[in-house]
């Protein structure tokens, strides 16, 4: 099964790293979500901010929600998939990152939606679906793994099979320029 086959396509929230945490927060209660996708300028995916990234910043700062912004926060590393990406494949990325959410991608960077563990564990066990209800277990294992601790991948997970963008020009801009755009 393809992960555009179980993504979450519709009313897909989504920032700019010059969102300030409050507008953020707001997005993330309107849209029912944890996580939203961050776009740069002409609407490409440059990372992510979940609900726990907004309270760790804003429980560890002395400044009101408004004055922080997305860009100061995110995450600089990001894990995405693309859409004709098997399931089983992208499973293997939240395992072995720790992460319960990827942004599904086109080649362009294009956001299509979001796969997340609960849609995964939706459409485990089906007859069509090929998801094993063993493999989502190993895969909540990994996720669930205290963080340093020594992991090991799932036992089929064998081949890395990340869909990962580490490195994005956009995403190394200063802050200063980040905390600019925020106050604008």
């Amino acid at each position: 099964m393809r992960v555009k086959e179980i993504m979450s396509s519709k009313d897909i929230g989504c920032c700019s790293r010059g969102t300030n945490l409050a507008a953020a927060a707001e997005m993330l209660w309107i849209h029912d979500c944890g996580m939203l996708p961050v776009l740069d300028d002409i609407g490409r995916v440059v990372g992510i901010l979940t609900d726990r990234d907004l309270c760790i910043a804003l429980g560890t700062r002395d400044r009101k929600a408004s004055e922080v912004c997305v860009g100061e926060v995110m995450p600089r590393r990001l894990f995405d998939c693309d859409p004709e990406v098997d399931v089983l494949s992208a499973l293997k990325v939240m395992g072995a990152e720790q992460v319960r959410r990827l942004p599904v991608v086109d080649a362009r960077g294009t956001i299509r939606g979001v796969l997340s563990i609960s849609d995964v564990i939706r459409h485990a066990g089906q007859d069509r679906s090929g998801i094993p209800y063993q493999k989502v277990i190993e895969t909540l294992k990994e996720i669930c793994a205290p963080p340093g601790a020594s992991r090991l991948a799932p036992a089929w997970a064998h081949a890395p099979a990340k869909e990962m963008r580490d490195e994005h020009p956009q995403a190394q801009e200063e802050d200063e320029h980040v905390a600019l755009a925020c106050m604008a």
